[in-house]
């Protein structure tokens, strides 16, 4: 029998965790064992509940876990300092000035994970004889253990950059000048992070492209790895056809501080408001947090018989919950691909995409039999048009739910960690 390479995976998110920054992590060292690599997994003890969705999520009974505690959770700390720095500089009438305590606690507020994860990772690459590192990263205090890791050891370093660490001050609005500061740092010290690495892993194509054109000497060690989607957690029974409502579906985060956030809500106010469809007719839901953005979003446009907050759910409910839904609501992040998009296309849901990606574009038009792009300057009328004739077709009962074979078999977690696999034999 051919002995098990060893490979020892950083990842702050991790079940039992729920975060969607966690199923990366657990993917890849559910399906490595296949590919002849033993997953030793260093996750946090402690997490800090400012930041995490703590549940009770099962890990794998082939990867061994090994748990660490945080020294400190600075969230609370970040907080109040951040609070009171703001009042004394708008005092001093420094309004421009944004967060200025995260310079305080850089690369970020994770950073007391970062000694016993260290200490820990180290023994066990000692004791086991392990040959590659691999990080998760979000949180980027992370990708400093596995520099450290490297640096004494000599091990081969992959980071993976699920979401990407500096792009977002590209993405985001213009910066105060604490937080030029602070990213200016940050781009830094992801350079000499970098320059470690063996190989740099991305989520999308986009954001390898901006990656290469920041660190030009990554050319020959950075490859896309998509998302992708658990198998075994799509619903077995089919979707419900019973429902007397038209109902429209989001889970996670919404990001509502980012532009466009109100056009959904303004669309389906204006095709209600038309009368174009009965409001007893139709529902929205939504999966995640900001419950009181979301109210006020329900008050503001005359949605409270119509539009539902319904909490946070398991990965397992929240798919059936989709695939029981008649059109699916994706908003994009500037480079990332969502991992909610992965689903929404295995189960064939029919796809309603606001402020669309290229990328994004592409995957929907590539795999999907139904679906409504819109873009960047598409206002409230290109959704309530959407909304309206998704409704019609869906009334005559002109609306399949058909997920594409090539999609499932190119998609899917076992053939995406294959991949990685791939790189871990070339690196190693």
């Amino acid at each position: 029998m051919k002995k098990m390479k060893r490979v020892l995976m950083i990842s702050y998110y991790y079940p039992p965790l729920l975060d969607v920054g966690a199923l990366r992590a657990l993917g890849f060292s559910r399906y490595l064992p296949e590919y002849g690599w033993q997953p030793y997994v260093v996750s946090v003890k402690n997490p800090d509940p400012a930041y995490c969705l703590l549940g009770q999520e099962p890990c794998p009974e082939q990867v061994k876990i090994i748990y660490t505690r945080s020294l400190v959770n600075l969230a609370r700390l970040n907080g109040l300092i951040n609070g009171g720095l703001c009042r004394l500089l708008e005092f001093l009438g420094c309004e421009n000035i944004q967060n200025p305590a995260d310079i305080l606690f850089l690369p970020d507020i994770f950073v007391g994970w970062i000694p016993l994860s260290c200490w820990t990772a180290y023994r066990l690459i000692r004791r086991y004889g392990i040959e590659v590192i691999y990080v998760s990263a979000k949180p980027f205090s992370s990708t400093l253990t596995g520099v450290v890791l490297k640096r004494l050891t000599g091990k081969f370093l992959i980071l993976d950059f699920r979401d990407p660490i500096s792009l977002e001050a590209m993405e985001g609005d213009e910066p105060g000048e604490s937080n030029r500061l602070y990213w200016k740092i940050i781009r830094k010290l992801e350079h000499l992070v970098v320059k470690q690495a063996d190989w740099l892993l991305v989520t999308s194509q986009k954001t390898q492209e901006k990656y290469l054109s920041l660190y030009p000497f990554l050319k020959d060690r950075c490859s896309v790895i998509y998302n992708g989607f658990f198998d075994e957690l799509l619903p077995k029974s089919p979707a419900s056809a019973s429902s007397c409502r038209f109902s429209i579906i989001y889970t996670g985060n919404f990001y509502p501080t980012l532009p466009g956030s109100d056009i959904f809500f303004q669309g389906l106010q204006q095709v209600l408001a038309e009368g174009k469809i009965p409001r007893h007719k139709i529902s929205f839901l939504y999966f995640g947090d900001n419950r009181e953005w979301f109210q006020g979003m329900r008050e503001k446009y005359g949605l409270y018989d119509v539009a539902w907050h319904c909490g946070h759910t398991s990965r397992r409910k929240a798919l059936q919950y989709i695939s029981d839904s008649s059109l699916f609501l994706l908003r994009s992040r500037g480079n990332m691909v969502s991992a909610k998009l992965y689903e929404a296309l295995a189960l064939g849901k029919p796809i309603l995409s606001l402020d669309s990606t290229e990328e994004v574009s592409q995957l929907i038009r590539s795999y999907s039999s139904n679906f409504y792009l819109l873009f960047s300057g598409d206002g409230p009328a290109k959704v309530a048009e959407a909304i309206h004739h998704a409704y019609t077709r869906w009334e005559i009962g002109d609306w399949p739910a058909v997920p594409n074979p090539e999609y499932l078999e190119k998609f899917n977690k076992r053939q995406l960690t294959r991949q990685l696999a791939a790189i871990l034999d070339k690196v190693s």
